[in-house]
């Protein structure tokens, strides 16, 4: 028995409450300052409020953000409380993307739902209906829009389709057998408006960015969950391999929950781990963007590779259920099982590198989800649903 575990435990949750204490506080301080900015809610152009619960959801956000700025006074309505890595009380940096606009901070979905009543807002913007959809509140006539992310939504649905008035899907396709159940027609196939960044994406200004070589190749590489280190340790150490041996730069991206351990360090020396370093725009689209080939371990970035056209090796991790199961028997998706071995992962490598265009991927893109400029058109066309104030 390792009688020192029971100690660091009690360490880890003493320091985990003063963490706490610590981001309340400056929660408090930021709430007080931009409830003092706040400007009167007299008069002006109508409102949009987009609801901040996790601060990866500027990626959704921002894009639209810039669409409807113009036209629109933009608030948005900040999460306060520290609840875990992607809060945004432990992300400030990213916070400072929204100085420009009004914010205001909320605990709850009834404290949100107060702020909005107060101050007239009917208007929100939410990604998966949150915290409204996990929460009790009373509606004062909100006129809610859900972005769905990925297929989270096949979790959440229920939780908030008699709560909202519109429900944005990436495409028909990712709404699936869904759209059977959409008795009360809220369901729009918008497109995900983290898209609308894509055309925005500057290789050179990227390159410069992420410190990146001007004269090297990429190979970009979507890290697997941290539950598949175990049995996907080789894969990754023969990709370190193949990009030093083939002279490419590999850019590893995962997210924190997902570490780059000191042991999957060494696996790729010589290579570059990155985590979310943007949101704005997202830095997978940014290194994706700049690589001439994807390897996925069944992320959901699979439809991030998609949109950006991208050539693909995919080793299949996941038993069962995976999400967006038809992308990949597609032809043009290199769907491997993870008996492949080492010299057959090599040939792959080698034939997903071939320079050429991804003509089947393109070919994807249009079968399974709208192009950028059309998810343009339709989020200027919700503008005819907005509540004016």
């Amino acid at each position: 028995m390792d009688k020192g575990r029971p100690v660091l435990g009690r360490i880890k949750r003493a320091a985990e409450g003063v963490r706490r204490i610590y981001h309340r506080r400056v929660a408090d301080r930021l709430a007080a300052r931009d409830r003092e900015r706040a400007p009167a809610k007299a008069g002006g152009r109508t409102r949009l409020a987009f609801v901040l619960k996790e601060i990866t959801y500027l990626k959704a956000f921002m894009p639209l953000v810039r669409l409807w700025e113009e036209r629109y006074r933009i608030v948005f309505f900040v999460y306060r409380e520290d609840e875990k890595a992607t809060s945004p009380i432990r992300n400030r940096r990213h916070l400072e993307r929204l100085e420009p606009y009004t914010r205001y901070w909320f605990r709850s979905a009834a404290d949100l739902a107060e702020q909005c009543r107060e101050e007239g807002i009917v208007n929100l913007i939410t990604l998966e209906a949150m915290p409204l959809a996990e929460e009790p509140y009373t509606d004062h006539g909100f006129n809610v829009y859900v972005i769905t992310h990925m297929t989270d939504f096949n979790r959440t649905l229920d939780w908030y389709y008699d709560k909202v008035r519109f429900i944005l899907f990436h495409s028909a396709y990712m709404a699936g057998e869904h759209a059977a159940r959409d008795r009360e027609g809220k369901f729009r196939y918008t497109g995900y408006s983290q898209y609308l960044a894509l055309p925005e994406l500057d290789r050179k200004i990227i390159l410069g960015k992420y410190d990146l070589p001007e004269d090297r190749r990429f190979l970009f590489v979507f890290g697997p969950q941290k539950k598949f280190y175990g049995e996907t340790k080789r894969f990754i150490r023969w990709l370190g391999a193949y990009a030093r041996e083939r002279g490419y730069v590999l850019l590893y991206k995962t997210r924190k929950k997902n570490p780059v351990t000191p042991h999957l360090r060494w696996l790729l020396r010589g290579c570059r781990a990155f985590y979310d370093e943007s949101y704005d725009p997202p830095t997978s689209l940014e290194l994706m963007s700049v690589s001439d080939a994807v390897v996925n371990f069944d992320s959901t970035g699979i439809q991030e590779i998609v949109m950006l056209e991208k050539r693909v090796l995919n080793l299949h991790v996941k038993r069962g259920y995976r999400g967006m199961d038809d992308l990949y028997e597609e032809a043009p998706v290199k769907d491997l099982p993870l008996e492949t071995d080492r010299a057959r992962l090599f040939r792959e490598l080698d034939a997903l590198m071939e320079d050429g265009p991804a003509d089947g991927m393109r070919r994807l893109k249009q079968a399974y989800f709208p192009h950028e400029a059309v998810i343009r058109r339709n989020y200027l066309d919700l503008e005819a649903t907005f509540v004016r104030e």
